[in-house]
């Protein structure tokens, strides 16, 4: 099924073909009467199971809907064109219109440290709100995050997702979409190089496994490697700050249920240091208008605002800084 430019659905007209995911077309469409822009995702059935996998799609339309949070990818509309059913979504495309997703971004380069640790944030929030409403993504990896206006990261694709407790679908959770090379064996859910070991193991996905995605996403966007089990993540993260060195060895545990409790603990305490990024931005371009403190901060004043937000996180000061911000800090 494939719609043409100018075709009108609904309340809405295709504008163009925008790409393809999972289970279905997207396209850049206009809402007739708002002329709000929006993406439509059109199931398509690529394989067998229509039927399941229909429903899967219709599950993630409603996950979605329910799911308000300005770091997860909104539904705003749900609607059926010819058997097909479809969902409306946040648009999201680049300069080139192409979307904009966290891969494409990697694609360009020239992405700061702060940069990786904010969208880091970001998908946190994220996975703390589909986790709490009792849903498991199970495919967290670069093209299924997309970046806003502001270049703020959003959780999308939530069409190989977990669903229990009040939105959990009336369908079974383990064998509607099967992407494991061997159908006889147990389905495996996601994207191989993303998956958790418990989960590659045989095991069902939980939030930690979520979590340990995340952690390959971060390692990969930051260092271009893959992470893989036995790596030295003391070696390959020993060009970028220590702080980091408190993040990813947690998300990447062995242990799930170790990366569970471990990570949430860290992230509270990586919340409450971002809170205070934008006071201590006022206050550093205050500082700068002072020669000596131009002085001091040159030859990259930049370089030393993005390595301060870093140093924040990891919980360490240098005798400059603690006399600038201590103001700020009380």
């Amino acid at each position: 099924m494939t719609f043409q430019t100018g075709q009108r659905i609904g309340s809405y007209r295709v504008l163009r073909h925008i790409g393809s995911g999972g289970m279905g077309e997207v396209y850049e469409v206009v809402h007739e009467q708002l002329q709000s822009r929006y993406a439509m995702k059109v199931f398509v059935a690529a394989c067998g199971n229509a039927a399941l996998l229909r429903e899967r799609f219709l599950a993630e339309a409603r996950a979605m809907n329910r799911l308000r949070h300005p770091r997860i990818v909104r539904v705003y509309d749900l609607g059926i064109e010819n058997d097909h059913p479809y969902l409306v979504m946040d648009l999201m495309v680049d300069s080139n219109g192409d979307p904009a997703t966290l891969a494409a971004a990697k694609q360009k380069g020239g992405i700061s440290e702060e940069k990786i640790y904010g969208w880091y944030l970001d998908l946190r929030e994220a996975l703390n709100t589909i986790h709490k409403a009792g849903i498991v993504h199970r495919d967290v990896k670069p093209v299924n995050v997309l970046l806003d206006a502001d270049g703020r990261a959003m959780l999308s694709d939530f069409g190989v997702a977990r669903y229990e407790g009040e939105i959990k679908c009336a369908l079974s959770i383990e064998n509607t979409f099967v992407t494991g090379q061997n159908a006889l064996e147990r389905p495996v859910f996601g994207t191989m190089t993303y998956l958790a070991p418990e989960v590659c193991g045989g095991e069902s996905a939980t939030p930690a496994s979520d979590l340990y995605s995340l952690g390959v996403l971060v390692l990969k966007i930051l260092t271009g490697i893959s992470y893989e089990r036995g790596l030295n993540l003391s070696l390959m993260l020993r060009p970028f700050s220590p702080c980091w060195m408190d993040v990813l060895p947690v998300l990447l545990s062995e242990d799930p249920e170790e990366r569970q409790k471990a990570s949430l603990s860290v992230f509270q305490e990586e919340k409450q240091y971002s809170r205070n990024w934008m006071k201590y931005a006022a206050s550093f371009v205050a500082l700068l208008s002072v020669g000596s403190v131009l002085y001091c901060a040159k030859p990259s004043v930049i370089r030393a605002y993005d390595e301060y937000r870093l140093l924040c996180a990891k919980k360490e000061r240098c005798a400059f800084f603690d006399a600038a911000f201590a103001p700020v800090d009380k």
